[in-house]
């Protein structure tokens, strides 16, 4: 690869040539959503400059990513047979992000997850932000989980610190050693799910301002992303203050089930 090239794609993730992986990987994850198609369904022409910059952002980021991994054969970095075997696998994971960006250009969308709405089989135990986890065996991680819960349900973390662990593109945040949120990506499933702490029932139709992080979770189902003040569901947003729902932003493509209440007048 050129030297002409590799700067085009640093410029395309809008870097410089001295940036780190961490940086990369940001630009990526911040442009792909910028640029996600799903966000400018109602706009034709919008959405086709979208596709273009979506597939130039994963090619460029594809190419950057195989390009890191061959300069880490050096000999001078010993582990020659472990050091190829990670540039395998990093070019694999640069190929499969490249050929995700093609599909798409090609017209197929982006994956929109699918939201499952289960009530809990036990009393639900006390968690960080009125949230609850009632995890049976082997079957999904939630807010509380353990780094060994985690291991048993979702296997060994691509990159993992003390507080990120990714699989693929997803990630889970742990904070003393325990899962506090998440941020699920396209392609990169992550087996989690969220209770709420209390039935509600019956399970209202819509959402609204000041409804609980309970009443959502019956609504909506599991965010695919997961801060105290910020969920996620594919592009839209759902934000709270003191657990409470304050404001939410709607995309197309990842519909929320909200309804604005009118206000009563003042007597």
């Amino acid at each position: 690869m050129g030297p002409e090239t590799l700067a085009a794609c640093y410029q395309t993730l809008g870097l410089t040539p001295d940036a780190k992986c961490n940086e990369i990987k940001h630009a990526y994850r911040t442009l792909v959503k910028r640029w996600h198609p799903d966000r400018f369904a109602t706009d034709t022409d919008r959405q086709r400059q979208a596709l273009e910059h979506f597939h130039a952002v994963t090619q460029a980021y594809a190419m950057l990513r195989a390009h890191r991994a061959a300069a880490d054969l050096s000999p001078a970095r010993g582990g020659w047979w472990r050091q190829r075997v990670r540039a395998l696998s990093w070019a694999a994971r640069g190929a499969w992000c490249l050929g995700i960006g093609g599909l798409i250009v090609a017209g197929c969308y982006a994956f929109q997850p699918t939201f499952h709405h289960a009530a809990p089989s036990a009393l639900p135990a006390s968690l960080p932000g009125d949230l609850a986890q009632s995890v049976p065996p082997r079957a999904y991680v939630t807010v509380g989980s353990t780094h060994d819960a985690v291991r048993a349900i979702q296997g060994t973390p691509t990159w993992a610190t003390d507080r990120i662990w990714e699989y693929g593109g997803s990630r889970l945040y742990f904070k003393a050693g325990r899962v506090i949120g998440w941020d699920i990506w396209p392609g990169s499933l992550l087996k989690v799910q969220l209770l709420p702490a209390a039935s509600i029932n019956p399970v209202p139709a819509s959402f609204t301002i000041g409804s609980t992080k309970d009443e959502v979770l019956a609504v909506q189902g599991t965010p695919t992303s997961v801060t105290e003040r910020l969920w996620e569901y594919g592009a839209s947003r759902v934000f709270f203050t003191d657990h409470r729902v304050i404001r939410w932003e709607v995309w197309p493509g990842s519909p929320l089930h909200v309804h604005l209440l009118p206000v009563e007048p003042e007597t």
